[in-house]
């Protein structure tokens, strides 16, 4: 498959997975936390490609969720970009990811920073945009445990399927 093809594939599957996350993920949610699926998209491209230019697709990948999303513009993207960098950073120097078991524990980790940032995030924009405040302990405790999870388990089933399709197209 020429690099063009698989642009366009990476793409498409993007754009299936923010529909996706826009239409079915608030209703799946549990105790109030929903996975993020185009997070999950990212997570898997950014492990499995392992190179500095899929935080380009991290990027827009974010800039999509947040225009379509209603939360505080460039929360998504500022995480996803982060948190694959942090990912790239891991994966290389620390982890030194090989194997499926190294990057299911990348995938671990960085659902977790993610979980622990956006609240973060969220944490700051509402207090510089409104004064207010999100419980921010009582949100750390409480919700970023599941949607770590969730996003784990949701991040390591994308990168199986992942694998498999791509050990398909590798045969053809």
């Amino acid at each position: 498959m020429n690099k063009r093809m698989k642009s366009f594939f990476i793409f498409l599957i993007f754009f299936l997975l923010l529909i996706f996350q826009l239409a079915l993920a608030p209703r799946l949610n549990i105790l109030g936390v929903f996975p993020n699926f185009v997070f999950a998209a990212a997570l898997v491209l950014i492990v499995e490609k392992d190179t500095p230019s899929v935080l380009a697709w991290a990027l827009v990948a974010g800039l999509a969720l947040d225009s379509f999303s209603g939360e505080a513009f460039g929360i998504y993207s500022l995480s996803f970009v982060l948190v694959g960098w942090l990912a790239l950073v891991l994966g290389k120097n620390v982890l030194k990811v090989t194997d499926l078991w190294g990057q299911a524990m990348l995938i671990i980790l960085a659902c977790a920073a993610f979980s622990i940032l956006n609240i973060f995030l969220i944490e700051i924009f509402y207090w510089v945009g409104s004064g207010g405040q999100v419980s921010f302990w009582l949100a750390l405790w409480r919700i970023v445990p599941l949607e770590a999870v969730l996003n784990s388990i949701f991040s390591l089933a994308i990168l199986l399927i992942y694998k498999k399709i791509n050990g398909l197209l590798i045969r053809i």
